[in-house]
């Protein structure tokens, strides 16, 4: 597995992800709940460690999931280590 996805509802509540220990567990993330209330993506840059040229950086975006005109949830994708 080199990513890990995580779908919430409005309260942050993990509805679908790819380790299933993780439903129906809060899911704590400022960014994601930040989303959820705006309707905006966002995204979070994270430094994972150095290449021989620059910087090797991890981009994990979050999106407010929208339902018939409102937004029902978010989504957040997160590389792992190794992709």
């Amino acid at each position: 597995m080199f990513y890990d996805l995580i779908i919430a509802d409005q309260e942050l509540k993990v509805v679908a992800s790819m380790r299933p220990e993780r439903l129906d567990t809060p899911f704590p993330s400022d960014l994601l709940a930040q989303s959820i209330r705006s309707g905006q993506f966002n995204t979070h840059v994270e430094k994972i460690g150095r290449s021989l040229i620059c910087p090797v950086q991890d981009i994990n975006p979050l999106f407010p999931l929208w339902f018939r005109g409102r937004v029902a949830g978010g989504f957040r994708w997160k590389s792992l280590p190794g992709m």
